[in-house]
């Protein structure tokens, strides 16, 4: 399944740590960014109690975005949370990407010849590819399994998360190389931004 060079022990290693996550886990974590925000935001105000003036603004203004990105990862933790087996198996794509599993599959048109199994029943549509087969092989791993067509919507939401990603050039004239990370089991989002 990995391709030739791909560190299989590092794979495994991903693969056991979105298998590890539970849903307790997500919630101590999310209690865990209320408390940074808490925290940091009595800091702030400590801060600016202790030394006024405008050195400590700047200074200030930085930790305020500590705190805010604590709240943004705390909120997005509890959207993520009913979604969570949906998310998980868009980790298991994610994992693939970083170690150039092919994700790619196949979804026969419409106009063709029905296929029929041997005894004669109509064979639905069934979406195939090593991305298809990735998806239930990892996801079986994991104990979510699904079928194949999960396994393509599971796809397509992921190259929406994709395409949403590369989308931040063009307006004004202003060009920005940037990529969001999205969050991966215990790990926070990050934005990278390219010179």
């Amino acid at each position: 399944m990995l391709p030739p060079g791909a560190d299989a022990v590092a794979f495994e290693a991903g693969l056991e740590q979105i298998r590890s996550a539970t849903r307790e886990d997500l919630k101590k974590e999310q209690q865990h960014c209320c408390e940074q925000e808490q925290y940091w935001r009595g800091v702030a105000r400590n801060l600016l109690k202790l030394l006024p003036g405008e050195p400590t603004a700047a200074v200030v203004a930085r930790i305020l975005d500590q705190a805010e990105g604590f709240k943004q990862r705390a909120e997005f933790l509890a959207r993520y949370e009913p979604r969570w087996v949906s998310w998980r198996h868009i980790e298991l794509c994610a994992l693939a990407e970083r170690f150039g599993i092919d994700l790619g599959y196949t979804l026969p048109r419409k106009g063709r010849e029905p296929d029929y199994t041997e005894s004669g029943k109509d064979r639905k549509r069934r979406p195939h590819g090593p991305g298809i087969r990735y998806l239930m092989a990892a996801s079986k791993a994991i104990g979510q399994p699904i079928r194949e067509h999960s396994a393509r919507d599971r796809l397509v939401h992921f190259w929406h998360m994709k395409s949403g990603r590369a989308a931040f050039a063009g307006k004004g004239g202003l060009v920005a190389s940037a990529g969001a990370i999205r969050p991966l089991a215990n790990n926070a989002g990050v934005v990278i931004l390219d010179d």
